[in-house]
């Protein structure tokens, strides 16, 4: 056998490899070799990174006095570590430590925008993958914190033969991790226990949070795990969603890891439903009794099952679920088969009726079947659900609802109802189906009803005979057929009579509109005809109603009616006189806004009517305003009377008509402010009082919309002269041809000059007597008034006292 010597590259490669290990040697194994990586990790870190303090070797012991680390969003500080680790077990893949122990640590990163949760999910943390490969021997922290924004955990304790881990996770805003979350959320913890079989310990202090719509109130709750069985414990004062609360919660739960079980009780609590009546806020809860639940996850699936206690009123609640075949990493499969069935029966359904708070005294049995079949995302439903002998009052409507019988059942798929209910002397009936399969459940009711009463107030009472077919499903409603109201009676606002209306230039300002927002869109075309009873009281107006009108109503626009409604055989009372209304009477509706009709009311009264006559010329009807006026005014008529008609129109729109006087014949009487005066007195103007005067021109005042002539008259008077007071009143004058204080019936005219300084003139209507009067404002409390007559002039000190 011969050997060949050993050439010069053999000897060069010999004498690398020997470099290489010293170099190896001189980097893992020597302090030199742990300052130098130290060094060089200092250098050429992406960061910044600080180390002090450094004892040892990389292949351990290491000791480090202090590290710190900072780059753009994340900062680390370490003080007094000490690290040893067996580097052997990198061939078999693990980063096996077997000491750490660390003094105290801070991780810190700040929070920036792709760190932020997807909408309506809570964000998922992943560990690094390195950290799947690291396997500990024994761990030491005194105390350490990781802080992620405003979001903190605080670890410390040990691990060696035996667990002895606490900590604390603090969350202050819980949007910030969850998009539909608010509050404060603090969790806190602990491991204990033999280092195969640890314990875990978690507890929920009392805290308020809110996560989409629900509230949370002093939710307290624990959960402890010890040799692969658990218990849990949930208090909560109450949860609440808009109209629902549920308060309080005690759920015991207890049961094993491996295979799954659980086995618990759900306390008594109450369902409440939260209403709002005029501002104030009420509460209607029902008792719903203790419950118990289990589940179990085995070689047969996932079986679960709810089952509440027996009361006087509830018979049975009790649901039952099973997906065989289940497993924890296969939930999302499609085949995944489902069997089920939820039951519920009441021996008497008043104990739901304060989920319902407009009826009353409800009575009736009800038993509700429902099983699932088929698959989990796609499933057969067999549902069967019967009412029977029920009974109920709704309050508001003063209605009593008898004889509900309803029932409902699936045919493949397909949900049928039918029922039936009596309301006064009327019954109502209706069908209905529903496709289970199909996207919204499309469904259709079909509704007949006769002599239906469908409210009995003070105000409202309504019989009604609808053939209506409801089409829609859970997204848009649409309504089509025909209702007619054979007999009604409606009084509204009886005690308000002759009321003047607002000017349309006042604007009330922060009127808040209260806006119903509806789930779904809606279509409607219904045609609606009153029958020959329907009776309207409003304001003073008393009338039998007749007509039809067709109805449309969509989404997001006003409902439109198209008809008329006729005005018959009524009366409006008016300062204490009963019109009667006149023919053709009504309201129409052009395709227009259903409040928003055009009118056109007639009524009026009989009256006897005298020509008025000068006594100077002997002719009838001297003008207003004319020189004679006042002197022929009041005087009695010497010619005939003559049979008219006197009235109010009303024409316009419904919302602001034109009000008007009118006379038949037209001729018959040619003063608008006679009109006036035969209309509520039955005389004219000239045989009044001045306090039949002064309640003339309030109702000529009150006449609204067109200004009747008399006004007109003195409006234009006041805006010609630029005078600040035009009206008819009474002066007290002392007369010296009789030694006595009469009262003289005026027109008065005034004017303020000044803030101290006004003006008036009165013009006696029964006597020729004028009056001029000039008052001067000395003080607040003293005044100079100047009067000159036909009798008498003189001067007054006047002297004013205020008193509160």
């Amino acid at each position: 056998m011969k050997t060949r010597p050993i050439g010069l590259f053999g000897i060069m490669l010999g004498m690398i490899s020997l470099i290489f290990v010293g170099i190896g040697y001189l980097l893992l194994d020597t302090q030199v070799g742990l300052h130098l990586t130290g060094q060089f990790a200092q250098q050429w870190s992406s960061g910044r990174l600080k180390i002090s303090g450094l004892q040892g070797c990389l292949l351990g012991p290491l000791q480090i006095k202090a590290l710190n680390y900072r780059d753009y969003d994340t900062e680390l500080s370490i003080s007094s570590a000490q690290f040893n680790w067996n580097w052997r077990y990198l061939l078999q893949g693990r980063f096996f430590i077997s000491s750490l122990s660390i003094d105290k640590f801070r991780i810190s990163r700040k929070e920036s925008e792709a760190d932020t949760a997807i909408k309506g999910e809570v964000q998922q943390l992943q560990l690094p993958w390195f950290l799947k490969h690291i396997q500990l021997h024994s761990i030491n922290i005194k105390q350490g914190s990781i802080d992620y924004g405003a979001n903190s955990l605080r670890v410390n304790g040990s691990l060696d033969r035996q667990w002895r881990f606490n900590w604390r996770l603090t969350i202050p805003q819980l949007n910030k991790l969850v998009s539909k979350g608010k509050g404060q959320l603090i969790v806190e913890g602990k491991i204990a226990g033999a280092r195969s079989a640890p314990e875990f310990y978690l507890l929920l202090p009392k805290t308020d949070f809110i996560w989409q719509d629900w509230k949370f109130k002093q939710i307290h709750g624990e959960l402890r795990i010890k040799d692969k069985k658990w218990f849990c414990n949930l208090l909560a004062t109450q949860f609440q969603k808009a109209a629902f609360a549920i308060y309080p919660i005690q759920m015991h739960f207890s049961g094993s890891l491996r295979p799954f079980s659980l086995r618990g009780t759900l306390s008594h609590f109450k369902l409440s439903r939260l209403t709002e009546t005029d501002g104030i806020k009420q509460a209607n809860a029902i008792d719903m009794p203790t419950s118990e639940i289990t589940a179990e996850l085995g070689t047969a699936g996932l079986k679960a099952k709810f089952t509440t206690s027996q009361t006087s009123v509830m018979q049975q609640l009790s649901a039952a679920i099973q997906l065989p075949h289940y497993r924890l990493r296969m939930w999302r499969n499609r085949r995944q088969a489902i069997k089920g069935n939820i039951q519920l029966t009441l021996k008497n359904i008043n104990y739901l009726a304060n989920l319902l708070p407009y009826v009353k005294n409800s009575q009736g049995f009800l038993d509700a079947r429902i099983n699932l079949a088929g698959s989990v995302f796609s499933p057969t439903v067999d549902l069967t659900l019967n009412l029977k002998k029920g009974s109920t009052q709704i309050p508001a409507l003063g209605l009593f609802l008898k004889k509900i019988n309803l029932a409902f059942h699936t045919d493949k798929n397909l949900l049928q109802g039918t029922g039936q209910l009596n309301s006064g002397q009327g019954s109502l009936t209706f069908r209905s189906q529903t496709r289970l399969k199909q996207a919204n459940f499309p469904s259709v009711i079909d509704v007949k009803a006769n002599d239906l009463e469908i409210s009995h107030t003070k105000e409202y009472k309504i019989t009604a005979s609808p053939v209506l077919r409801i089409q829609g499903n859970s997204r848009h409603l649409e309504v089509t057929g025909f209702i007619l109201f054979p007999k009604a009676e409606v009084t509204l606002d009886e005690g308000r009579e002759n009321l003047a209306e607002l000017s349309p230039d006042i604007i009330f300002l922060d009127q808040k509109k209260k806006m119903i927002s509806l789930p779904f869109t809606y279509k409607n075309n219904v045609r609606v005809r009153l029958g020959d009873n329907v009776m309207f009281s409003y304001q003073g107006l008393h009338t039998k109603i007749t007509g039809a009108l067709t109805i449309d109503q969509t989404t997001n626009h006003p409902t439109l009616a198209t008809g008329e409604l006729m005005l018959t055989d009524g009366t409006y009372k008016y300062y204490g006189q009963s019109l009667q209304l006149q023919a053709r009477s009504f309201l129409l509706f052009a395709h227009s806004t259903i409040n928003h009709p055009s009118v056109d009311i007639s009524a009026g009264r009989s009256v006897w009517v005298f020509p008025e006559v000068d006594e100077k010329t002997n002719t009838p009807n001297a003008e207003f305003g004319s020189a004679d006026f006042i002197s022929s005014v009041l005087q009695t008529s010497q010619f005939q009377a003559t049979r008219a008609i006197v009235g109010v129109r009303l024409q316009g729109y419904l919302e602001n008509p034109q009000i008007t006087l009118y006379a038949d014949p037209p001729d018959a009487i040619n003063s608008q402010l006679n009109k006036l005066s035969y209309l509520i007195t039955g005389y004219p103007s000239s045989q009044l009082s001045a306090g039949s005067l002064k309640i003339l021109l309030n109702a000529a005042t009150n006449l609204g919309g067109k200004r009747s002539g008399f006004i007109q008259l003195i409006d234009n008077a006041r805006k010609q002269l630029g005078i600040d007071q035009l009206d008819i009143g009474i002066n007290p004058i002392f007369n010296p041809n009789t030694n006595s204080i009469q009262q003289n019936t005026s027109v008065i005219i005034g004017k303020n000059l000044s803030p101290r300084l006004s003006v008036s003139y009165s013009l006696g209507l029964l006597d020729p007597i004028s009056i001029l009067q000039i008052n001067y404002l000395l003080t607040r409390h003293f005044s100079l008034q100047s009067t000159n007559s036909n009798f008498s002039n003189g001067i007054d000190l006047l002297y004013k006292v205020e008193t509160r």
